[in-house]
């Protein structure tokens, strides 16, 4: 079957022959098919259209759904210059292709991540770029950064994180593939510092001080301490494949029979901006952006030993001490207390985040969160 995809230039039978390569022998073939459709996402999405494609077998293959991310950049229009944009989606939608075929080939773990069907390298040069995954949305679904995450959903995050970063340790061969610094990392420090000045306006009172004594941490040297491949390591942690990007928009919940959100971790996706690099970053970004600024101090010991606990159980040796650990924590906050600042002011005019009935109440709890990381951040270093 010649059919294409709506535009993306991909036709049903390359799709189903992906998806059949991994899935074996289930009838999953356009003999077998009787119909299928395309949906885009119509969310808007800077870096890529979302497109779900249903089938309708003649006889049942288990595989009704899946999910095709063709990465794109869609508002060329409102930047002067895409070039610095155009290399950033080349290699991180590569990256994210690399980092779920790897993890998911990894035998006897059980990582909470969609299943991997198909990916190809995104260049402004061909129209080949894909990736095709498991569609999680029958039974998953994203929960809201605010009012924040329970304390059983961020228990059971930290459990997965550490499985994803003890996979990441034993089997380092990830490294030279895609654990590099993506090109252009300063530069977006350099953004997110710019952006942030519009904190002023927001809440001058609060973050005129608190930027100005920002100031000397818009560095390398803040990037050097969450993104490393070879040693010196920080607080001397081995680089794990770390995350970086863990707000509520990309951990995906278990649904119960009615529908509802549960405290159960089906999925974390979007590993676009993965590297190597200091693993206390994904439980400190956990926190920072998911829960309230009281839960994240009055919790941080307790969860910081939850995590370390499963990562030397699972490594099976005291891997890392918790010394290290709270060093590392701490050392990571430079960088995610800069992204904090680039966050903010977006998330302020974004109606998902901080729109609704609510919005004023949202949107004060998102500037105490970021207020709270920026005074421990300038705190750990003598600011």
């Amino acid at each position: 079957m010649s059919a294409l995809v709506l535009d993306t230039g991909f036709t049903i039978q390359f799709l189903l022959e992906q998806i059949a390569r991994v899935e074996g022998d289930r009838g999953i073939s356009v003999e077998n098919l009787e119909s299928f459709e395309a949906k885009k996402n119509e969310n808007p999405a800077f870096m890529s259209r979302i497109i779900k494609v249903s089938f309708k077998w003649k006889k049942a293959t288990g595989i009704d759904s899946v999910i095709l991310k063709v990465p794109c950049f869609q508002n060329p229009g409102k930047q002067e210059n895409t070039s610095r944009i155009e290399e950033f989606l080349t290699q991180a939608h590569t990256r994210e292709c690399d980092f779920y075929a790897f993890f998911n080939s990894i035998e006897g773990t059980s990582l909470k991540l969609p299943k991997f069907y198909y990916g190809h390298e995104y260049s402004n040069a061909h129209n080949n770029g894909l990736l095709v995954m498991e569609d999680m949305s029958g039974f998953a679904k994203t929960d809201k950064m605010l009012p924040g995450f329970t304390n059983e959903q961020v228990e059971n995050l930290i459990h997965e994180i550490a499985k994803i970063h003890v996979a990441s340790w034993q089997h380092p061969e990830w490294i030279p593939q895609f654990g590099w610094r993506v090109a252009g990392a300063f530069a977006f420090v350099l953004e997110c510092r710019d952006v942030g000045q519009n904190l002023r306006k927001i809440k001058g009172e609060v973050f005129n001080d608190l930027l100005d004594r920002m100031e000397p941490l818009f560095t390398v040297e803040s990037l050097d301490k969450v993104s490393y491949v070879k040693e010196p390591y920080v607080a001397g942690i081995p680089p794990a494949c770390v995350h970086t990007d863990l707000w509520a928009a990309n951990i995906l919940w278990k649904l119960d029979e009615n529908g509802k959100i549960t405290s159960e971790v089906a999925g974390i996706i979007d590993w676009q901006t993965c590297k190597a690099g200091n693993a206390a970053e994904d439980v400190l970004r956990l926190l920072a952006s998911n829960c309230s600024s009281k839960y994240r101090r009055e919790n941080t010991e307790r969860l910081l030993k939850l995590y370390l606990n499963d990562v030397n159980k699972l490594m099976g040796k005291n891997f890392i001490s918790y010394k290290q650990l709270y060093e590392a924590y701490h050392e990571s906050m430079a960088q995610e207390a800069i992204l904090a600042i680039f966050g903010a002011p977006l998330y302020c005019n974004m109606e998902n985040v901080t729109g609704g009935p609510n919005s004023a109440q949202l949107k004060e709890e998102l500037l105490d969160r970021t207020q709270a990381l920026i005074e421990d951040t300038l705190k750990w270093n003598n600011l």
